[in-house]
């Protein structure tokens, strides 16, 4: 933690000062502070920083405006949206940075507590994305492909756990990079190389044998789920193969869930349509991801048969706070009820978005709160225990 840089931008001195001092008690030392969003610009371009606290009310350039230079000059680090303005305002620049690219949006607001500076602090993917983003400058797409054909590219299992048990009902299946030198590498690190290439139904099939492998030698007893998108679906002999993939590792296929990503914008091709009626007559799972994020979600919902809906994380983060968030999980819920469909929380990060979705009536949680991506020796130790 000490060797993170961080800026705050904040055009009022004494919350700049008394947002400093809070971070020099979190163990921070590299600080910059910055009183107008001009002199951010600057900063950024002569000197490299991690995470930027930026309020969105000043004068002569908004926080608004900033965040789209921060954009526009490829800015790679996490951004902490910290305002006292209307929550709803705040949920729209939120949004709007998304848009924009940025991976990692948290929002705080002021006056700052020492609990809520500690909780970004505390969070482990914001260092996974810093030494991913060094990482990621020592690879090659060759690299990549090498890693492809030889094993370098191994599954971590994040557990779903039941609200009512309190047990893992399944896992989601999610690929890592076992870089022999570099080490554990991480999605950012390879999937703008991995897209560009059109190598997506590739990295499918390493991840999909992977898990077959995993469930075949006893180390997984539970249900795997495998992100797969619609252009992938659209393969010819994707089903026969999936099956096929399954005669040889001895496992049945209702031991897979297949979650479609929401990208893109939704066609009911005949190939789709026939591949996910195929993959349910054998007992895979359909789940349909980020649920409300894409396009004509409520469209696939009617056509094909889901047997799980998951809540996108965006939905999920901080829903106890906000009003609107928390009205449109509700709806959710009621949905999947009167279809007969499990629905799953992503995202849930403390105690208090648990007891929410728990007394919502959501069926099943996936976060960091209960449990982050583990290898396989990981995770059957967990289900031992």
């Amino acid at each position: 933690m000490q060797n993170l840089t961080i800026m705050i931008v904040d055009d009022h001195q004494l919350q700049l000062a008394a947002m400093g001092v809070q971070l020099k008690h979190l163990g921070i030392t590299n600080l910059i502070s910055c009183m107008s969003g001009k002199d951010a610009v600057e900063a950024i371009n002569n000197r490299h920083v991690d995470i930027i606290f930026c309020d969105l009310i000043m004068p002569d350039m908004d926080g608004v405006e900033l965040i789209k230079n921060l954009s526009k000059y490829q800015y790679k680090g996490v951004l902490v949206i910290l305002s006292g303005a209307d929550e709803n305002l705040i949920s729209t620049v939120k949004h709007m940075s998304l848009k924009l690219g940025f991976s990692h949006v948290y929002e705080i607001k002021k006056p700052a507590s020492h609990e809520s500076i500690q909780k970004i602090l505390d969070d482990k993917s914001i260092y996974e994305k810093i030494l991913n983003s060094d990482k990621q400058k020592h690879v090659t797409l060759d690299d990549f492909k090498f890693a492809l054909k030889n094993g370098e590219i191994k599954n971590h299992y994040q557990p779903q756990i039941d609200y009512a048990t309190n047990q893992m009902s399944g896992v989601e299946a999610l690929a890592r990079w076992i870089h022999p030198k570099l080490g554990i590498l991480y999605p950012n690190a390879f999937l703008p190389m991995m897209l560009e290439a059109e190598l997506e139904y590739e990295l499918y099939r390493v991840v999909l044998r992977n898990a077959l492998y995993d469930l075949s030698k006893g180390l997984i007893s539970c249900k795997v789920s495998i992100n797969v998108t619609q252009k992938e679906l659209e393969q010819q002999g994707f089903t026969d193969e999936l099956l096929q993939l399954c005669r040889e590792f001895g496992v049945e296929p209702k031991m897979l869930t297949i979650e479609l990503t929401e990208t893109g914008i939704y066609t009911d091709s005949v190939e789709l349509v026939t591949n996910i009626s195929r993959l349910r007559i054998n007992g895979v799972g359909l789940a349909i991801d980020d649920f409300g994020t894409g396009n004509s979600s409520y469209l696939k919902l009617s056509q094909l048969p889901f047997t799980e809906i998951k809540i996108d994380r965006r939905f999920v983060s901080n829903c106890y706070q906000n009003e609107k968030k928390k009205s449109i999980i509700k709806s959710m819920c009621t949905l999947s009820k009167s279809m007969d469909v499990k629905l799953v929380s992503e995202g849930v990060e403390d105690s208090d978005t648990w007891a929410l979705m728990q007394s919502y009536g959501v069926d099943v949680c996936q976060g960091y709160f209960t449990g982050k991506p583990v290898s396989v020796e990981v995770l059957n130790q967990i289900e031992l225990d």
